[in-house]
């Protein structure tokens, strides 16, 4: 039986070269916590590692960020964490112990669980083996029926806020955090005036369909996110791999995601599997399981051997949360403790009612890719810049959602560890000839960027031979990480950067490197690097230009005023006429009349069709 590890733990904060920048490590807070490190850095708060200097036991503080600290709407969203996590008591869920507001800081006092989070056992193991996956998703349900019995919602719930240990005996035990986003239903008391019509709530892989188009979330918000974090530990993929911001929200309101057996060939899986899930998925909140407690009741009826990857390994659900997983989740290193951070077929609608809603949800996108990538309407303090493809990590953490603990836990696997090489299958993009979609996400451009490494200058090939896409042949396991952080949208830092430079440098011949250089960099909007490294990837070996991301990335810069000369020289060089329906499908969406005129400009450029 496979045996599932947990990485490397991290051990260093959001970013390797961070130290805490409010002085708090050290310091004794309230006259009983003494601050002892920082473990990382969320939307809106740090979180630090401290030690009740009378019960002497240890615990997580989450300190709201000094300049929060003055938004009073900020306040009342940390003080209503504070109230819908001190009402919750369910083993599945992290305890809070504490609320502390001083001159010196805000924080929220929690338990400090041991264990790793889902996110970073999907990026190590791919698809989770079923057992595990079943006892994960068993306890996520009961701690959401749990919730939502007593009218609290969680809607920021993905793997990130999923923390996996092993408890003796080789169980799973799972423990969700970060209900930050809960809402009490009865709409009463200090938050109930925080969640507004029109404001997008949540991280977009997760995102219900009335959640992305800036709705009321209830508790089927919440069954559509678990149905999306069920579906990855089966299958190893999001429903929706390699769509990003507004296209993303798309995906999420205007198509059906695919079913196990399209993405997992060869494995067996019970229809009732199928159907559940499938329900779970529904763009319409009326169809999916009305809460957590009924999800349960319908996954709990599901049978025991409902799902059975190719490769043999056996899928056997028939475990309950006290009973043995067979399975090990034993660290490869002491883990980092972590923080925080009615049954029967399903209602259908007609075929015109899935037609007007379409229609509907089609022509309300423009305004809901608005909604999303301008945030709150409250006023917030503007985050340092940092570059972004489609919204930014700080856009999607300050616009009303609850800090995200990326950085706390996803540890970009160190190029050359065991075999860096190795391909990894299930993580391809899009055919080149496919990619019609994510080219209207805007770009940023940052001004934090490094000078690149310099290198001997190529002269352009004599020919352009067949375009081919180097993922088709598989992601390299040091680089599987990255390129899931980028898709997904998720922060990149310095130590993921240096994790793809060193990948690079080691392995020159392999072109993936510098194509996800340039990629991270498109990221953090440092796009005159990006182009270098897609040029030097391209003269290398004219056929990569069949990286999807290439051609999408370079026609978007080509609207950019700083980057117009110089991108619109690259497209030409590396695609000619080949850009011609990329920019075609750019110019029609583009509202603004100056960067229309930029993209028309690259189209005079390329070559005439024969």
């Amino acid at each position: 039986m496979r045996a599932v590890s947990f990485p490397a733990p991290v051990t260093s904060p959001a970013d390797d070269d961070a130290e805490d920048p409010s002085g708090l490590v050290g310091r004794v807070l309230a006259d009983r916590y003494r601050v002892t490190g920082l473990l990382g850095v969320g939307g809106i708060g740090r979180v630090y590692r401290a030690v009740h200097l009378v019960l002497k036991r240890e615990v997580a503080l989450k300190v709201l960020l000094e300049h929060y600290q003055c938004v009073p709407e900020l306040q009342r969203r940390f003080e209503r964490e504070a109230m819908a996590l001190a009402a919750l008591s369910h083993p599945n869920i992290v305890t809070i112990t504490d609320f502390v507001s001083t001159r010196d800081a805000t924080f929220l006092v929690m338990e400090l669980v041991e264990g790793r989070d889902l996110d970073e056992l999907l990026e190590a193991e791919g698809a989770v083996p079923p057992v595990a996956a079943f006892a994960i998703m068993e306890q996520t349900l009961s701690c959401l029926a749990y919730a939502h019995a007593r009218d609290v919602i969680h809607r920021d719930l993905k793997p990130q806020n999923v923390l996996v240990r092993e408890l003796p005996g080789d169980r799973v035990h799972a423990t969700v955090l970060d209900f930050g986003l809960a809402k009490f239903m009865d709409g009463s008391g200090p938050a109930a005036n925080l969640t507004k019509t029109g404001l997008v709530v949540g991280t977009p892989a997760y995102m219900a369909p009335e959640q992305a188009s800036g709705g009321r979330a209830d508790q089927r918000a919440d069954v559509y996110a678990a149905g999306i974090m069920f579906f990855e530990m089966l299958a190893g993929t999001h429903p929706f791999e390699g769509f990003e911001g507004a296209d993303l929200l798309r995906q999420h309101l205007l198509t059906r995601a695919p079913t196990l057996a399209s993405v997992c060939p060869g494995a067996r899986i019970a229809p009732e599997l199928e159907s559940f899930v499938a329900r779970a998925l529904e763009k319409d909140g009326a169809d999916r399981f009305a809460d957590g407690g009924a999800m349960l009741d319908a996954f709990l009826a599901l049978p025991a051997d409902a799902f059975s990857p190719a490769g043999g390994v056996t899928g056997k659900r028939a475990i309950r949360s006290d009973a043995p997983t067979a399975i090990g989740l034993k660290p490869t290193a002491p883990a980092m403790p972590a923080a925080l951070s009615a049954h029967g077929e399903p209602r259908r609608g007609g075929g015109l009612a899935w037609i007007m809603a379409a229609i509907m949800a089609a022509i309300a996108i423009g305004a809901i890719t608005w909604i999303y990538l301008r945030g709150p309407s409250a006023p917030t303090p503007t985050p340092p810049p940092t570059g972004a493809v489609g919204p930014s990590p700080a856009t999607e953490t300050t616009a009303a959602t609850a800090p995200t603990n990326d950085a706390l836990t996803d540890d970009a696997p160190e190029a050359g560890d065991g075999d860096p090489t190795g391909a990894v299958e299930g993580d391809d993009e899009e055919d080149l000839e496919d990619d019609a979609e994510g080219e209207d996400t805007p770009l940023a451009v940052a001004d934090d960027a490094p000078e690149d490494e310099p290198e001997e200058e190529i002269a352009p090939p004599a020919e352009r031979p067949a375009a081919r896409n180097p993922w088709r042949e598989g992601t390299p396991r040091a680089l599987v990480t990255i390129r899931r952080r980028v898709a997904r949208g998720h922060p990149i830092t310095t130590r993921h950067i240096r994790a793809v430079q060193q990948y690079r440098r080691r392995n020159p011949s392999d072109l993936r490197g510098r194509l996800a250089l340039a990629q991270v960099y498109v990221a953090r909007g440092w796009l005159t690097n990006a182009l270098r490294q897609y040029r030097g990837a391209y003269r290398r070996d004219p056929s990569v230009r069949g990286d999807p991301r290439m051609r999408r990335d370079l026609a978007r810069m080509t609207g950019l005023a700083p980057l117009h000369g110089e991108a619109t020289d690259t497209l030409v060089e590396i695609y000619g006429e080949e850009a011609r329906a990329t920019l075609g499908r750019l110019l029609r969406r583009e509202p603004d009349a100056e960067t229309q005129r930029r993209y028309r400009a690259a189209l005079d450029r390329l070559p005439a069709p024969d």
